[in-house]
């Protein structure tokens, strides 16, 4: 008997300990939330103020553009949306922002300097953000699936020339469809500060949390499979070790969200033409601005001798 009631001591202390903890904690993290906008961004994280002039002078001139609101429906069934402004031409940029963002904090600077460059440009809203629909965010996973429907969308719109960027989540969600994007079209993929699956974010970010995340990660892995059907062990490796396509690669050193090492992983495993670029001392998300025209400079190259 006394070994009945230790047994369910240890039962009752590791649902309330590991496997409730390990539910909510699913729940905040795949669940729709409010997406940080710029204004907000200025005035909480410190990281983008020597870059907030320039962020709000290229959100501007993009809004100065008047841009066409455009849709696609998921391969689940959603209707996700887009911002598209048309320049007239046969080139265009995609951009995927990151993890409860979107595109006014994460790509005014490069949507500026992308559409100085002749492309089009279409600022997708993830699904699960601002006007997209869906209720969970799966990390990449499914955000890959879009980002191969929004290709084919620039396509159907007359281009042949397509740059497809993604950042931190966005960039995971493009390397893990590398090996899905048409290279006829799909010219050159940027992947900045990517992490190389859910599964490994999340042990990273239970680590800096100090959470037991040995015993919390198959928790959230069985619910990935049973509510979302995906599994957050689907590795950027897989997919880019097959791509065709030519890939840029962009992190920061000083990446404590995301850290270097998972950009020089995805890097390695890519079998394309491919190239990186670190940001000595940047940040999670700024490793783009932080890197100036040097940044700058070896993005276009790149991209140019791929088109």
């Amino acid at each position: 008997m006394p070994f009945v009631i230790a047994a369910c001591i240890l039962l009752l202390l590791y649902v309330v300990f590991i496997v409730a903890p390990s539910i909510v904690a699913f729940h905040f993290i795949f669940s729709r939330m409010t997406s940080v906008k710029l204004d907000d961004v200025s005035k909480a994280d410190s990281r983008y103020t020597p870059f907030i002039p320039a962020m709000i002078e290229g959100r501007d001139f993009i809004r100065n553009k008047n841009p066409e609101k455009v849709y696609v429906t998921s391969d689940d069934g959603l209707t996700l949306a887009a911002e598209y402004v048309d320049h007239g031409s046969d080139r265009t940029a995609i951009f995927f922002h990151g993890y409860h963002s979107d595109a006014g904090v994460n790509f005014p600077i490069q949507g500026k300097m992308f559409y100085e460059e002749g492309f089009n440009l279409i600022l997708v809203d993830q699904r699960a953000h601002a006007e997209s629909e869906g209720k969970r965010s799966t990390l990449g996973v499914l955000e890959g699936d879009d980002a191969v429907k929004w290709a084919e969308y620039a396509a159907s719109r007359g281009a042949d020339k397509i740059v497809v960027y993604g950042l931190s989540m966005g960039a995971s969600g493009i390397a893990l469809a590398a090996d899905r994007f048409d290279p006829a079209t799909v010219r050159t993929l940027v992947i900045d500060c990517g992490f190389t699956s859910p599964y490994n974010q999340l042990v990273c970010e239970c680590k800096r949390r100090r959470l037991p995340w040995p015993f919390m990660m198959p928790w959230l892995r069985i619910a990935g499979k049973v509510c979302l059907g995906i599994d957050i062990k689907k590795n950027t490796a897989d997919a880019l070790s097959k791509t065709r396509v030519p890939a840029f690669f962009i992190h920061g050193t000083a990446d404590a969200t995301v850290p270097v090492e998972e950009g020089k992983k995805n890097y390695a495993a890519c079998a394309s033409d491919k190239e990186i670029f670190l940001t000595e001392g940047a940040a999670h998300t700024v490793a783009f601005p932080a890197g100036g025209e040097r940044a700058k400079d070896a993005m276009f190259s790149f991209i140019n001798k791929n088109l």
